[in-house]
């Protein structure tokens, strides 16, 4: 594996832990080793029927990337994305404040070139950042608590990727839709 900068893994085992904190199915769920966790009853059910799947995925995206396998991990992060997008339309959502910076990831992972472990890094950093600001939309008290660390953690992803989506985004910035 070369040496991805610590900054960017970092940042992304940061959102990975919020999410694990914040997720629909609740703090710390260990469901790799126990019963599967259940997703809180106070969720809209779009929420509730993707929240299983979406951990399978981001469980998998980060196995894949300890292992040193950015190849194998792109579609599962394409996957993801895919589930996102269709779970922030469901939810009257669309393109969610940043439309340039939506099309600028579908771009990245509908690109035909294999990415290397720093850009799929990069890409699941930014797409658990989405997921964990429509959470956070759909839970004010939560976007206030944990909102600034959010776009912090994605400023981060910005400046230590390889790529700067502000640059190909068609205008958008890392501080675009931000408030």
């Amino acid at each position: 594996m070369k040496q991805l900068p610590f900054e960017l893994v970092s940042a992304v085992q940061d959102l990975y832990d919020l999410y694990m904190r914040l997720g629909p199915r609740g703090p710390y769920r260990l469901s790799l080793f126990s019963d599967p966790a259940q997703v809180d009853e106070s969720w809209p059910s779009p929420v509730k029927r993707d929240a299983p799947r979406f951990d399978e995925l981001a469980r998998g995206v980060s196995c894949l990337l300890a292992n040193d396998l950015p190849d194998a991990a792109t579609p599962v992060i394409a996957e993801l994305w895919r589930g996102i997008r269709s779970l922030a339309r469901e939810l009257a959502e669309s393109d969610w404040r940043q439309p340039a910076y939506f099309a600028f990831i579908t771009h990245e992972l509908a690109r035909p070139a294999l990415v290397n472990t720093s850009e799929a890094y990069r890409l699941f950093g930014e797409i658990l950042a989405v997921y964990l600001e429509l959470i956070c939309e759909l839970r004010p008290a939560q976007g206030l608590d944990y909102g600034a660390r959010i776009r912090q953690l994605r400023r981060t992803l910005f400046q230590t990727g390889e790529k700067s989506s502000g640059s190909e985004a068609g205008g958008a910035s890392p501080s675009a839709g931000e408030s």
